[in-house]
């Protein structure tokens, strides 16, 4: 009776704890993902921007580096102005591009399957008179590609308040996120600088952590959530087994409605035992009756 009474509350239980812990394994999964992300970001082997589909060659061991980790901005640049000429140069297609150490170092990628992009200078003849990228940017100390060479390609890309179409250099960049490629032109907008320069990719780097850190707080309160949910329902679940434990048998309940049953029997035979005997009773005394009436009336006439 006990089982009967609580099954349909026990079985929703039972289904929401096995929800629960479906949910749980999502969430342990992904806790795992975002830990796994912030080490990653943390060791700094995810500072480089998002590899475009075009960018499908191994870069691993190959000579040089792209732009952005060959360059900073210098200290004259504002903010603004650094992020909004790394916008136009990542939109440009320019930002991930490859620089060789060398002229010679480009032949292989040129000349076979290398799915790739690179910046080549300009000759000296070909390249802006005005403001060039020069300005604003300057080689980082390394030894991945020489500083002249990073220079000559800086030099060859001009640089503008306000790219127009009217632009005569072959590649100008603008201060306002706005870039020019001979026929193409285009705009990109960022908060700030993401990608040149150390300090921004560490700046990046820890904004990135902080976001992992803040995702990770709200898939651990959700586990804390789904954990006490599970206590509470197995706690339910014990409850309901320990108060059937604890009631009385039934056994002599049934064998007391047993004996009632017998005795309910007994009587019933009993009560249509006498009735019987009422009803013989009954026959007999109207014969006794009779008979007197009968007595009566022969004395009568002997009389």
């Amino acid at each position: 009776m006990w089982a009967a009474a609580t099954a349909v509350g026990v079985r929703q239980r039972r289904d929401r704890l096995a929800a629960l812990a479906a949910r749980r394994t999502t969430l342990a999964d992904r806790r795992a993902e975002l830990v796994a992300e912030r080490d990653r970001i943390a060791a700094e082997h995810d500072d480089a921007p998002p590899a475009p589909v075009t960018r499908r060659a191994a870069r691993a061991g190959r000579p040089g580096a792209p732009l952005w980790r060959l360059v900073r901005f210098t200290d004259a640049v504002t903010g603004a102005d650094a992020a909004a000429i790394e916008a136009a140069l990542h939109a440009a297609g320019l930002l991930d591009a490859w620089l060789h150490p060398g002229p010679d170092d480009l032949t292989t990628g040129l000349a076979g399957d290398d799915l790739d992009g690179y910046l080549l200078p300009l000759p000296p003849g070909r390249r802006p008179t005005g403001p060039t990228l020069a300005d604003v940017l300057t080689a980082e100390d390394h030894d991945d590609v020489p500083a002249a060479r990073i220079t000559d390609v800086l030099a060859s890309i001009a640089l503008a308040d306000a790219v127009t179409p009217e632009a005569t250099a072959p590649v100008v960049v603008g201060v306002d996120g706005r870039y020019a490629q001979g026929v193409g032109v285009g705009r990109f907008a960022k908060m700030e600088c993401e990608y040149i320069g150390a300090t921004a990719r560490a700046a990046r780097r820890a904004a990135r952590i902080a976001e992992c850190d803040r995702m990770l707080a709200v898939v651990e309160a959700d586990l804390d959530a789904v954990d006490r949910d599970r206590a509470a329902d197995e706690e339910l679940l014990v409850a309901v087994d320990a108060a059937g434990a604890q009631l009385p048998p039934i056994s002599p309940i049934h064998a007391a409605l047993r004996e009632l049953d017998r005795a309910a029997a007994t009587l019933r035979a009993r009560q249509e035992s006498a009735a019987a005997a009422a009803s013989r009773l009954d026959q007999a005394l109207a014969e006794r009756a009779a008979a007197a009436a009968a007595l009566r009336r022969a004395t009568a006439e002997r009389s």
